[in-house]
């Protein structure tokens, strides 16, 4: 990736359809601050690329243990 494509300023629109959640769902997570961080230009809600990349980088992955839980699964 380029620093061009790093520092693209990406809208909400094409952040909830790359990860593949609701425009709604999205906006709670900025609300709650869970989500990626966020720029406003002006009134405008914008994600740069580089930023979303390294939020979804942090998330946990299916299959690894969760240290919030001491490592243990809930039984189904």
């Amino acid at each position: 990736m380029t620093a061009t494509q790093s520092n693209e300023l990406l809208t909400e629109q094409v952040v909830a359809k790359h990860l593949s959640v609701s425009l709604a769902c999205l906006r709670r997570w900025r609300y709650e601050r869970r989500g990626p961080v966020v720029i406003h230009v002006g009134r405008l809600v914008r994600y740069r690329r580089s930023e979303l990349e390294d939020w979804i980088a942090r998330q946990p992955r299916g299959g690894e243990q969760n240290e919030a839980s001491g490592g243990h699964r809930a039984e189904g």
